[in-house]
């Protein structure tokens, strides 16, 4: 479940970094430091109003999963409104309306049910990681390399048992787009996210509830409590 989790992160940390105009013209690379970057903090006190003004978005990504020699790739959509949001790819799917989350795995035909927890921090889901209220709180971030065609971003989690150790987000200054989000952790697993392309677009809440009569003989687990 931790890959479709990754899932969710990605696409509200695209939501968060498309922007217009918040770059630090000129600046120079900075090493990562214990605090956060007040340039970052910028750019996030911006961020802040325009991602509230976001309704829901559809994302089309390519994913590389990658831990030591092992490496997969996954192409997929995105599907996002407030806290639900749908994530498909060509084996899984994963659909929360908010307060349920479905699990559905194509090679088992078989959905698994669960609660959703905003606070579970195995999940780190989307309005978790990009609560804007709480960002200084939860993350420490600076902006770590910066060149003429794009600005990185980088994440790192003040909870020290995370088991993410941090999250780099490079944005297109030409287009003022992210291009590529990756998340590091600390098994030594990296996610690499290709986003080829974000739009808003309007979405019926129905899409973010799993119909089983799409899926003849699905199986059913029900892991609520």
């Amino acid at each position: 479940m931790k890959t479709l989790a990754i899932f969710a992160l990605f696409c509200f940390a695209a939501l968060f970094f498309s922007t217009q105009s918040l770059f630090a013209q000129g600046s120079t690379p900075k090493p990562f430091v214990e605090q956060s970057d007040p340039e970052a903090k910028k750019i996030v006190a911006q961020l802040r109003d325009k991602y509230k003004a976001v309704k829901s978005t559809q994302v089309d990504y390519t994913l590389t999963i990658e831990n030591g020699e092992n490496k997969e790739v996954q192409k997929g959509k995105i599907f996002q409104k407030d806290r639900k949001f749908r994530v498909a790819n060509n084996s899984n799917e994963m659909v929360c309306d908010g307060k349920t989350i479905w699990m559905y795995m194509k090679k088992q035909n078989e959905v698994q049910i669960t609660d959703f927890d905003p606070n579970d921090e195995d999940l780190l889901s989307p309005n978790k990681i990009l609560n804007f209220d709480q960002v200084d709180k939860n993350f420490l971030y600076a902006i770590t390399n910066e060149d003429a065609t794009s600005v990185s971003i980088e994440f790192k989690p003040t909870n020290k048992n995370s088991e993410y150790s941090k999250m780099r987000v490079k944005v297109n200054k030409a287009k003022n787009e992210v291009e590529q989000i990756k998340v590091f952790t600390k098994d030594g697993t990296r996610y690499t996210l290709d986003i080829h392309k974000m739009q808003a677009a309007s979405i019926d809440d129905s899409q973010f509830i799993f119909n089983k009569a799409q899926y003849p003989g699905v199986r059913e687990t029900d892991l609520r409590d």
